[in-house]
């Protein structure tokens, strides 16, 4: 899948390369050799393309942009995953190197997008719209 993934990229189809990377990173999520590259990837093609506009659907779900999409979907894997794997030291001290390694690109990724202004503000304000609902 990887290489079908990296195939879409070269031939400019993004969006199916981002949901390749995306469905490969969920499927193999505690194989953190997979899912951490995989995740990485989808996430800065996400952010390359940089489409998309905030939206409140008015029925309780929400339109985001690309490169929130991107901050989002790795601020989740990494949550996951620290979670399930490297916060418990009995499985953490089992992970190589270049996993561990993989992993921390993917959350260095995260605070990068989630340090950007304009994620900050879209975060903000899905807050804020979601309060509405609540």
């Amino acid at each position: 899948r990887n290489m079908q993934a990296s195939a879409y990229e070269k031939l400019g189809k993004l969006q199916e390369a981002i949901d390749i990377y995306y469905n490969l990173y969920r499927d193999y999520m505690g194989e953190v050799g997979v899912s951490a590259p995989a995740c990485e990837k989808m996430m800065r093609l996400l952010w390359e393309r940089g489409g998309g506009s905030y939206a409140d659907n008015r029925d309780g779900t929400f339109t985001h942009t690309d490169k929130w999409e991107a901050w989002n979907r790795g601020d989740s894997y990494v949550k996951m995953l620290q979670k399930d794997i490297f916060d418990k030291p009995e499985i953490s001290s089992q992970v190589p190197k270049s996993e561990r390694d993989a992993f921390a690109k993917v959350r260095n990724l995260v605070d990068t997008y989630g340090d950007n202004a304009a994620v900050r503000e879209e975060t903000r304000r899905e807050q804020a719209d979601r309060a509405k609902y609540n």
